[in-house]
């Protein structure tokens, strides 16, 4: 009986979401926004902030499965969090294809590690 119950309302959610979805097509050379996450940590956009529009785009290098490697620019600035018994610190990281806004906070262990 439960199973029943649980293939209903699967049905009836594919239903609501079916109804809601558009076949989306693309021509080549056309302008779309992406919505991605990093792997370094999710950033959001803000509504009505133009910094993410790129005037001129620099080629990278993609690899076969179309992603590329993060490369730091530069250190900027270090900080450090005292816990009951160790003291982390972190480092922020310009990534050379970003601006300094999406600069990240990143522990410098792992940084070192890299």
């Amino acid at each position: 009986m439960i199973r029943e119950r649980i293939k209903i309302a699967l049905s009836w959610q594919k239903s609501y979401a079916d109804n809601k979805r558009k076949p989306i097509e693309f021509v080549v050379g056309e302008k779309v926004f992406l919505k991605i996450s990093p792997i370094k940590g999710i950033k959001r956009f803000g509504k009505g902030d133009p910094s993410h529009v790129l005037s001129a785009v620099e080629p990278l290098e993609l690899d076969d499965d179309l992603s590329y490697e993060e490369q730091p620019k530069g250190i900027y600035d270090r900080k450090e969090y005292q816990f009951r018994s160790q003291t982390i610190s972190y480092v922020n990281i310009k990534w050379k294809n970003h601006s300094e806004q999406e600069a990240s906070w990143e522990k410098e262990d792992e940084v070192k590690d890299k």
